[in-house]
Formats: C-alpha cells, structure tokens, sequence
C-alpha cells in the first residue's frame, strides 16, 4: 500500500510534466492611464463638432482602449460619419480619406484603420467641402478582426 505522501508526490509529477516548460499566464492589457475621448470595442457613436465655414475643419482625437486582451492585441476600426442632408464633408483619419461627392453618392463618409494598437490615438478630421453649418453629425465607430498576434 502506498503511502499518502508516496501518492501526492506522484500527483505533482504528473501537473509538472503535463504543464509545458515556460508556460505563464497571458499578460492582459491594462486601461489606458489619462487618456481623453476614450473608445472601446462596442462604444459606437460619438459626436464631433460641425466645421462650420467651406473650407474649415474639425479635428478630434480618440484613444482606442482594448485593456482586459491578451498583449499584442490590435483591431481594424471602422469610423463612419454621417449627418442628414446633402451637404458635402470630407473625412481624414489618421491620414486616410474618404472624400465622397455627397450630393450624388448620399450622406457620409467612410474610413477604416487596420491593426490599431491599444491605446493608440486615432484623429478624426473632418472638412467641410460645401456643408450645412448647421448639420449634426455623429461617428460610428465598428470593430472587427480583434485577435492578439
């Protein structure tokens, strides 16, 4: 008969050389300290100023936030801008444009960012071509392709 010890030991054994050498727990991103204007994945609309003057532009930034993934996470960010009449506004995020001609192809403008890093700022600048100053607008914010690398 063995004794308690004798089985214990071999119980420990077996974890050990059933749990890989190195194995660790994945680091989790963490909240992103001060950051303004903050989006996470599902946060959807936000509000930006209408430019309201041909020619002027809005700019403001956003920091996507991804804290409670695994470390290396990125995403692609969809910003869809959208307001309600056939005014004409072109959008720039992060240097990429969407620059529709409104009045024949519909309200909105459309861009999309691949592999943004957590807590990386995204600038959203939006220019007035031939717009109504007085048009409300919103940005749509959508994730897809989540993953850790």
């Amino acid at each position: 008969m063995k004794s308690a010890t004798g089985i214990l030991a071999a119980l420990v054994l077996t974890l050990v050389a059933v749990v890989p050498a190195g194995a660790q727990e994945a680091t989790l991103l963490t909240p992103c300290e001060g950051a303004e204007n903050v989006i996470t994945v599902g946060s959807g609309t936000q509000t930006i100023d209408t430019p309201m003057v041909p020619t002027e532009s809005t700019t403001k930034t956003f920091v996507l936030d991804l804290a409670g993934r695994a470390a290396g996470t990125t995403a692609t960010v969809g910003v869809d801008l959208q307001w309600g009449d056939p005014s004409d506004y072109d959008l720039t995020v992060n240097g990429s444009s969407s620059a529709s001609f409104n009045p024949t192809d519909g309200d909105g403008e459309f861009v999309s960012l691949a592999k943004v890093r957590h807590c990386q700022s995204i600038t959203v600048d939006v220019l007035n071509f031939a717009g109504n100053p007085f048009a409300d607008m919103t940005l749509d914010f959508s994730f897809s392709k989540v993953t850790a690398s």
